[in-house]
């Protein structure tokens, strides 16, 4: 398997998401943080 983002499979568009509204700027710095902090704490890890 390649890197983190790679498919196993190829990917199809099946529709668009319209009208979806995005994070703020102060909820993704929030996100940012706490993965950050996990980093420090030695707990980030991706469970696949």
């Amino acid at each position: 398997m390649g890197g983190v983002n790679e498919a196993r499979e190829p990917l199809r568009v099946v529709g668009e998401v319209v009208g979806w509204i995005g994070h703020t700027p102060e909820s993704l710095q929030a996100m940012r943080a706490g993965l950050a902090a996990l980093q420090r704490e030695g707990r980030a890890q991706i469970d696949d």
